[in-house]
């Protein structure tokens, strides 16, 4: 994932930083100009999906949540502090996620497995709530002009699949669904009055 200044951030498992002889996942900070990774959090667990909102606070997916880490703290741990721990993030969403990404308005979008193993796009509110967006993909996301992205694969017959979805519903459809509701009502209050006298 990439900040607005062009940083770059990756989760990967990558070193023993608990010493009990296995990789632990951690979310790294690449330094283009030396071309060196510093581990900025702590995550265990397995890799997951990272985004940056326009504030360049750090989102991190993962089967148990959605949690987040100050833009603040980062650079402190850039700078030469400590690596961060999940005792560092705030909860943003107990919905389980593989990928995320932000859209221009920082809207924030994930990809999931629902109970049957099948894919799902959500979008993520600010009460960390998931609305199921789209169906399939699973893979990485991109948010270009309202449009979510996602990629999967379909391991039935080995094909890739594209998904795309509307993230934002147009104008016209929520002006023909405010149309519909008013037109019910007026039905309604008709109906009313004819069968009343």
């Amino acid at each position: 994932a990439f900040d607005a200044g062009g940083n770059m951030f990756l989760s990967a498992n990558h070193e023993d930083y608990t010493g009990d002889g296995t990789n632990d996942t951690a979310v790294y900070y690449f330094d283009q100009a030396s071309s060196l990774l510093t581990r900025v959090a702590d995550v265990g667990g397995f890799s997951g999906g990272l985004a940056l909102d326009s504030n360049g606070t750090l989102f991190y997916g993962s089967g148990s949540g959605i949690v987040s880490f100050d833009a603040t703290d980062l650079a402190a741990v850039i700078g030469g502090g400590s690596a961060l721990t999940l005792a560092d993030s705030t909860l943003q969403s107990s919905s389980s996620s593989s990928y995320l990404a932000f859209d221009a308005a920082d809207n924030l979008y994930a990809t999931r497995l629902d109970l049957s193993w099948n894919t799902e796009l959500v979008a993520i509110d600010g009460a960390g709530d998931a609305t199921v967006i789209g169906n399939g993909g699973g893979g990485h996301i991109a948010v270009v002009d309202g449009i979510v992205f996602t990629a999967g694969n379909d391991y039935s017959d080995f094909t890739s699949n594209i998904y795309a979805v509307d993230a934002i519903p147009e104008p016209s459809s929520v002006i023909l669904l405010i149309g519909g509701f008013g037109g019910l009502a007026w039905f309604r209050t008709r109906r009313k009055y004819y069968f009343s006298r």
